[in-house]
């Protein structure tokens, strides 16, 4: 197999991807690093999403489970601003710091998110690569999609902790293996 810098591994009758894979129409002018870095970014924020289902289930009552499905990503908007109205009915000081940092990712991560899956790539006259939201008139520059991936990974660090506290072992102790990390900048 060589390597097709231009648009990811292929053997050159396939395309893109593995051996097998239908070949692309498309040359999407992306490094290796970029595709894996969306990647991570769009698995990355189901993964937050399921840390966030875990909490808004939590502050609402574990009756009240299935309400909101856990599947459609294009709620992912609906469900940050209904964990912010149940944590106004007040939380434990940590939950609430927690919760400030998720609100703080998520104003760098939802955006590149939502334009890499339901926005298309758009080159300048420069070469530079970025993406185009129709329905919104806006444009996202590819670096600013690249630059997300840190901060959705953040965003799941703290949910995870928001989660543990909310959810404290018998005795009252809260498992967290480790601290959060530093904040991205």
């Amino acid at each position: 197999m060589r390597r097709n810098t231009s648009s990811g591994w292929g053997d050159g009758t396939t395309g893109v991807g593995w051996p097998g894979m239908v070949k692309s129409l498309y040359n999407y002018r992306l490094s290796d690093e970029d595709l894996i870095s969306i990647g991570r970014l769009m698995v990355g924020f189901a993964m937050f999403e399921s840390h966030l289902n875990y909490i808004l289930f939590t502050l609402r009552g574990r009756a009240e489970r299935d309400v909101i499905p856990s599947h459609p990503t294009e709620l992912a908007g609906r469900k940050l601003k209904e964990v912010k109205k149940l944590m106004n009915r007040g939380v434990a000081p940590e939950i609430d710091s927690f919760w400030q940092e998720i609100r703080l990712s998520m104003a760098h991560a939802l955006p590149a998110r939502n334009m890499v899956g339901h926005g298309v790539l758009v080159y300048a006259t420069d070469g530079e690569i970025s993406f185009w939201s129709q329905s919104r008139l806006k444009e996202l520059p590819l670096s600013s999609v690249l630059g997300a991936e840190k901060w959705v990974n953040y965003a799941i660090h703290a949910a995870f902790h928001a989660q543990q506290h909310l959810n404290p072992n018998p005795d009252g102790t809260v498992h967290v293996p480790q601290p959060l990390p530093d904040r991205p900048a």
